[in-house]
């Protein structure tokens, strides 16, 4: 990890310097615990590794014993696979060629089980993908390129994506019906439909209305929030 790097003084400070700006009168008992602990990396981390896994992992204990009632002895592995980094996948949108996006990125591979995804393991920027940059695909889990793939609206479908957030589910459904339909959005956050609409001007998708809701639609998309465990 890049942060293996940074000396443990300049961390120290760091931390200080941020916790001043938010927590000022905090700031000497924090200075005082950090210090300490820079100072005995090596034991507390020998001691992090035996501590219980509700500390380890920051997941509630009473999530740890429902899982682990399910896993047994695949809870640690369970634990490891969804703490690491996810690689970075794309869509590709319906108008362009996953196998010519594939092309452009060393590296990278389709995804399992959506056709449109690309997942790009050369460890490329999000910032110097031309495939981005020009609007040929976007960023999306494989999990949540599904959603729409089982949705499957039909072209002029009037739609309705209750939880939009930032538009990336409401995006799929109006490239699966290339642009022939309306998808309406709504969000309790604001600030996210905000950017939902600029990033549909700069994408093209002329289709989506943020606005009052109709009575009626084809289909309606509620992907609430959750704790992502099932």
């Amino acid at each position: 990890c890049f942060l293996d790097r940074v000396p443990n003084h300049a961390a120290v400070s760091e931390t200080v310097n941020l916790v001043r700006k938010r927590f000022g009168h905090r700031r000497g008992l924090v200075n005082a615990v950090l210090r300490r602990a820079s100072g005995d990396a090596d034991s507390l981390r020998d001691a992090f590794q035996s501590a219980p896994l509700a500390l380890r992992t920051g997941w509630p204990k009473a999530l740890l014993d429902e899982l682990e009632s399910r896993l047994s002895e695949r809870l640690e592995a369970y634990i490891s696979a969804v703490l690491a980094p996810a690689p970075l996948t794309l869509r590709v949108r319906s108008a362009n060629s996953r196998d010519t996006v594939i092309r452009t990125l060393p590296g990278a591979e389709g995804t399992l089980y959506s056709y449109a995804g690309v997942r790009v393991l050369g460890g490329q920027a999000i910032r110097d993908i031309t495939a981005l940059n020009e609007g040929k695909a976007v960023v999306q889990d494989e999990g949540a390129q599904l959603v729409g793939l089982l949705a499957a609206p039909e072209l002029g479908s009037v739609v309705i994506d209750y939880c939009a957030g930032r538009g990336g589910k409401a995006f799929h459904l109006a490239d699966l019906m290339a642009g022939r339909g309306c998808v309406y959005v709504h969000d309790n956050d604001t600030k996210k439909l905000d950017q939902l609409e600029s990033e549909a001007s700069r994408l093209g998708i002329g289709c989506i209305e943020r606005g009052p809701l109709p009575e009626n639609a084809d289909l309606v998309l509620v992907d609430a929030p959750c704790t992502g465990v099932g």
